[in-house]
């Protein structure tokens, strides 16, 4: 699989079912990711939904960092 990335955050979306967001885990993640930006990509389905990884992709919104998705 090839890992993708963009800036264009409106082109995903979240799956209804999914656990909800919690803000305490993406403020821990953000800060996380203010010290070492490691790239972990989200999983998303073919209707860019992401299946896997709502949390980094909240941070990573959050801190205008790009999203990397498989």
């Amino acid at each position: 699989m090839k890992i993708k990335k963009t800036n264009d955050y409106s082109a995903f979306g979240l799956i209804e079912g999914n656990r909800d967001v919690d803000k305490t885990h993406v403020s821990k993640i953000k800060k996380s990711m203010e010290r070492h930006f490691l790239i972990r990509p989200i999983d998303v389905n073919r209707n860019m939904e992401i299946v896997d990884g709502q949390h980094r992709f909240m941070a990573s919104m959050e801190l205008g960092l790009p999203i990397y998705y498989v």
